[in-house]
């Protein structure tokens, strides 16, 4: 159907799947289990505070969708919106 977004994505990985919700990595190891990556051959996107932790915490490069809620965390890959990454994304690969 329409609402369901399951068509663009080849898996979802959901809070039932794991045990630990993020600070702790569980859920970004599992996705990297998964996809059958490195932490160093994937970048995460994440807007709180226990999402991007847990995304350093398994290794990954992190970009940091800034929200009023993760001002104080000390980041050079923070965005103010997505567009600002899909510009980031293309600069990477010109």
């Amino acid at each position: 159907s329409y609402n369901d977004l399951s068509y663009y994505f080849n898996f979802i990985v959901a809070g039932e799947d794991f045990k630990n919700s993020k600070a702790y990595p569980d859920c970004f190891i599992l996705a990297l289990q998964k996809l059958g990556l490195k932490p160093c051959e994937a970048l995460i996107i994440e807007d709180s505070k226990a999402g991007f932790i847990a995304g350093k915490t398994v290794g990954c490069e992190v970009l940091l969708l800034d929200t009023k809620y993760n001002k104080n965390i000390e980041t050079d890959k923070r965005f103010k919106n997505l567009l600002e990454i899909k510009k980031y994304f293309e600069k990477q690969i010109s």
